[in-house]
């Protein structure tokens, strides 16, 4: 009796002790998020922003999101979505709680993981053109640490039928895109202006994994054409 009682004890302080720290956190992101200035970076707003949502929202700082779906974080079946290119993938899906994600079996990066969401999209990058390969999605819930994992999602890597490569079948940068049809990157790409440019409809592109930089080039204040 002794020992479950001192086991209670000791479960309540570290509840207490949670709790308290997690009001600290809440007041100390409140805090950074009224002292941003108008020449605070973007970046570091946007992690402070961050900061701020992962304190305040979610299921560990609104109970009534556990009460009303639920304690453990599970995949919505009919939710799950995939776009499989020639060497990349993506895949997408929506869970009953904001949660925390993590998917092996490949390798694989969130296109929305700064913080804990409902919906979720994951990159899978560097396949083999006809490997298939087996990833199993884990989702936690950050309140409580409990798991729900997906069941194994194959994904086999093909290329798309009539695909056209950029750079490779295209010049550029820009690359202008003026016929309907379905182009795939092949790299990542930076251009001083404009990177990427279509002019017609019936276009889908493929970005393949990779990243599209643009706007690289400082204009010159004379070169800008003047008003009146």
């Amino acid at each position: 009796m002794i020992r479950i009682a001192v086991g209670i004890a000791v479960f309540s302080l570290l509840l207490h002790s949670a709790g308290l720290a997690d009001e600290a956190e809440q007041i100390a992101t409140t805090k950074a998020l009224e002292e941003v200035k108008a020449n605070t970076p973007p970046d570091e707003v946007y992690a402070i922003f961050n900061r701020f949502c992962k304190a305040n929202f979610g299921a560990k700082a609104e109970p009534l999101v556990q009460q009303t779906f639920g304690t453990h974080a599970a995949i919505s079946p009919a939710s799950l979505w995939t776009h499989v290119s020639e060497r990349s993938a993506t895949i997408g899906w929506m869970t009953n709680v904001p949660a925390a994600v993590e998917i092996t079996g490949a390798k694989a990066e969130p296109v929305t993981g700064e913080r804990h969401f409902y919906v979720h999209l994951w990159r899978l990058k560097d396949l083999k053109p006809g490997e298939p390969v087996k990833v199993k999605i884990t989702c936690t819930n950050p309140a409580n640490r409990r798991r729900k994992e997906s069941r194994t999602v194959t994904i086999t890597p093909k290329r798309p039928e009539g695909a056209v490569d950029f750079p490779g079948d295209l010049p550029g940068p820009p690359y202008v895109i003026d016929r309907p049809g379905y182009y795939l990157l092949t790299k990542d790409i930076t251009a001083p202006r404009t990177a990427i440019e279509v002019t017609t409809e019936g276009v889908t592109l493929d970005l393949a994994g990779h990243t599209v930089t643009y706007g690289t080039e400082t204009v010159p204040k004379s070169s800008l054409p003047t008003s009146g």
